[in-house]
């Protein structure tokens, strides 16, 4: 039996599913780099965010698929079981309310 399992932190709607938060999140380090001080935009200081290991992600299980960011998705391209959302459907207010479709590595 196919599972489909969240692994971001909020709940997932893709049509007429949600896919539930599992509580365990897979995520990417970060390594930002503050840019030197003339380089901030009015006064706000600007990074360059680099990017590590993926951090809370099982490994692959036969019939399993994990919900994930598209960062960490495309972190790891040969894995087969990652979906992240796409289509982005927004409320009457703007804000992301769900997707149309999930994404799979190719």
């Amino acid at each position: 039996m196919i599972q489909i399992i969240n692994l971001t932190p909020h709940d997932i709607h893709v049509g007429t599913k949600v896919f539930l938060a599992s509580g365990v999140v897979a995520r990417c380090s970060e390594y930002p780099t503050i840019l030197p001080k003339w380089e901030e935009l009015l006064g706000v200081p600007i990074a360059k965010m680099s990017y590590g290991a993926v951090e809370g992600l099982p490994d692959q299980q036969l019939d399993v698929y994990y919900i994930v960011s598209s960062l960490v998705r495309t972190a790891l391209p040969k894995r087969q079981d990652l979906l992240s959302p796409g289509g982005l459907i927004r409320d009457d207010q703007g804000r992301p309310c769900g997707s149309t479709y999930l994404i799979k590595n190719k």
